[in-house]
């Protein structure tokens, strides 16, 4: 099932009447003793659980050549589509090959194995709910392998406007894929259905495993836009995070990680496969959603029989950016705190407490806007959030660079206050991490439980100029925690050294006894000679735009692509081009054992690394491409939702 909730693992026993269960039981304790007179089965029957392993997406491989038949002035393509104004479940919006009038598009669909699925859904676009009929057809070749006739009735209850999702066999050999849209009778001016995820999968089963020490449960934990400079271990001063502190205390911590980029979806995506922006292409490319061809964290531990359990507080991590691959279950909520949804993954934890899982968390605090708790604002001397708290303050700070209204000062004792309230949303976080501690604690699985705690992305907070994320480089807005803990981790070992946090991919694979070779650049950090090589490589991050500020002078550069590479004490942020014509590159070069600030710039100084730093980035950027697979472009809806939260470049 593809939704923001959605479930592969039926429980059968659910509904059941207490009679019949009862009944069951005692057939069950019959055969038992039955079984134990007559001495063991020859075979013991395990349930098995059903999965799917995604091949790749139709949608990739639209092209205008596609077409065989549309409206001139509306041609088929590739976006969002969501059919219900919830956003949720079965109407929330997926990619889509969204078709107007009466069309036809050609998909090719190369050879593959015997067993192929084609794994679609069908909706309208809201505003075509208006009366008349359309049918759409699926072709392979020239077989109909479906067909559907959805009257379009205004009357029609929101509840049912809604993905129709289904499977369909589909031929082993090559053969072009026909998607139809036929409209018949009144459909006022919008005759719009999409034709979701179009992935092709394999179905298959997997033996649900208990869990032990060499082949423990796997939690990771990412806590979006955590600094780690706000936690205790990172110097903080205030109490905001005692659980986290204890867990490095406890395991093993990375003193100088960094994520991929300072936003969300290439920084998740780079956690959940170990990969880089130019490799995976989200944060490289115009594409917004994980390409089909990566293999990601959780579906390495579903083929090896793990359990696979999601639950996002943050949209982007959802369906609709093709994050669910390898997830049994993946839920994917708008913006909410943990207090509000904590009870589901706890649930979660007691259901399958007794099997081998891997469980993924993706905590929304401290991301803006913060409104912490009071009891956290209490616990570190912080007035909770009130009054102008609210203001966004990339507001105040276009009006301060575009009109000059406020003053340095001003805007300084702003970020002062909202870097208190941010850090009262650090001990929030840290509060729902040590309930999910606990619970591991009462289960009686604490010890056969690897614990991983990271994050996206920084935070901003003037140090350069602006304010919040997904505008700069420096280290405030990409240096975040890696922390260990559990089976296989060595105690209170801390790390030194510039390096990715998309690393922990294959250290959390090798650390549950799961060997793997598909993750080629990223690096078991555990293992000693790899990460070595891994402080060698030095720490890559990219952006596909942003913003070049000076606060005092109210100078704002419009940034194009900007590249980081840390190595050892040496920091380089290189952007090859910006909006200015004519312009010299922005390059920068710092040492931050001597200027932890960055205050001095060195690249005047020491133009032969300079320049062998910026030639490495390039071979860096080189290299991924050639290795990233074929891309869902970002829909026009996401896009527009993304410049909504500031992301974007700040524009």
């Amino acid at each position: 099932m593809i939704s923001s909730t959605h479930s592969r693992d039926p429980h059968p026993s659910a509904g059941r009447p207490p009679t019949l269960v009862r009944f069951g039981t005692a057939l069950g304790i019959g055969l038992c003793i039955c079984l134990a007179a007559c001495g063991p089965p020859k075979e013991t029957a395990v349930a098995t659980r059903a999965v799917r392993t995604t091949l790749f997406s139709l949608l990739s491989s639209h092209t205008t050549d596609s077409t065989r038949r549309a409206p001139q002035e509306t041609p088929p393509r590739v976006g969002l589509l969501e059919p219900s104004r919830h956003g949720m479940g079965l109407g929330a919006s997926l990619p889509a090959l969204i078709m107007e009038g009466d069309s036809l598009v050609e998909l090719s669909l190369p050879a593959g194995s015997p067993g192929r699925e084609l794994f679609l859904g069908l909706a309208l676009h809201p505003a075509a709910w208006q009366g008349g009929q359309v049918t759409a057809r699926i072709w392979a070749g020239e077989d109909l392998l479906h067909e559907v006739r959805i009257d379009c009735n205004a009357e029609t209850p929101m509840a049912q406007r809604v993905w129709r999702e289904t499977s369909l066999a589909l031929p082993s050999e090559t053969c072009p894929i026909g998607l139809e849209t036929v409209w018949e009778g009144k459909t006022g001016d919008t005759r719009i259905l999409g034709f979701g995820r179009l992935e092709v999968h394999t179905p298959g089963h997997v033996t649900p495993l208990p869990t032990d020490s060499k082949r423990p449960n796997v939690l990771l934990i990412v806590v979006d836009t955590l600094r780690a400079d706000r936690l205790g271990q990172g110097g903080n001063r205030r109490s905001t995070s005692p659980v986290m502190d204890a867990l490095a205390s406890r395991g093993a911590r990375f003193s100088e990680a960094y994520s991929s980029g300072p936003w969300t979806l290439p920084g998740t995506a780079s956690i959940l496969t170990g990969l880089t922006p130019p490799e995976h292409g989200i944060g490289s490319s115009p594409s917004s959603s994980l390409a089909h061809p990566l293999a990601s964290l959780p579906e390495f531990f579903q083929r090896q029989g793990w359990l696979t359990g999601g639950f996002a507080m943050n949209p982007l991590i959802s369906a609709r950016h093709c994050f669910d691959q390898g997830f049994d279950t993946l839920t994917s909520r708008r913006w909410a705190l943990a207090r509000e949804y904590e009870q589901d993954w706890l649930g979660w934890l007691e259901e399958h407490a007794h099997e081998r899982f891997f469980l993924y968390l993706h905590l929304i605090e401290p991301h803006y806007p913060y409104t912490p708790s009071h009891e956290s604002c209490d616990a570190l001397g912080i007035k909770p959030a009130e009054g102008e708290d609210h203001l966004d303050p990339r507001l105040v700070l276009r009006r301060w660079y575009e009109d000059g209204v406020g003053s340095p000062e001003a805007l300084r004792q702003m970020s002062s206050r909202q870097l208190d309230l941010y850090d009262a949303e650090v001990l929030d976080a840290d509060a729902a991490i040590g309930r999910v501690l606990e619970q591991l604690a009462k289960l009686g699985i604490e010890n056969n439980t690897v614990v991983c705690v990271t994050s996206d992305h920084g935070e901003e907070f003037l140090e350069h100029g602006w304010a919040q994320h997904d505008a700069q480089l420096w280290s405030e807005s990409t240096h975040v925690p890696l922390i260990f803990a559990g089976p296989g981790v060595p105690q209170g070992k801390v790390f030194e050294g510039p390096l990715e946090n998309r690393h922990l991919a294959p250290t959390l694979l090798a650390l549950a006894g799961i060997q793997q070779a598909a993750m080629e650049t990223a690096r078991d950090l555990l293992d000693p000679v790899a990460f070595e090589v891994a402080l060698e490589e030095g720490a890559y991050a990219m952006h596909t735009q942003g913003r070049w500020c000076n606060l005092e002078s109210r100078e704002v550069i419009r940034l194009g692509q900007t590249h980081a590479l840390r190595r050892g004490p040496w920091e380089l942020i290189s952007c090859p081009n910006n909006n200015r014509q004519g312009s010299a590159p922005i390059i920068r070069l710092y040492n931050t054992d001597r200027d932890p600030t960055r205050a001095w710039d060195l690249s005047g100084e020491e133009p032969v690394r300079t320049q062998q730093m910026r030639a490495e980035i390039e071979t860096w950027i080189q290299s991924g491409l050639s290795r990233q697979p074929s891309q869902v472009p970002m829909a026009a809806e996401t896009l527009s939702m993304l410049e909504g939260l500031g992301y974007g470049g700040g524009k």
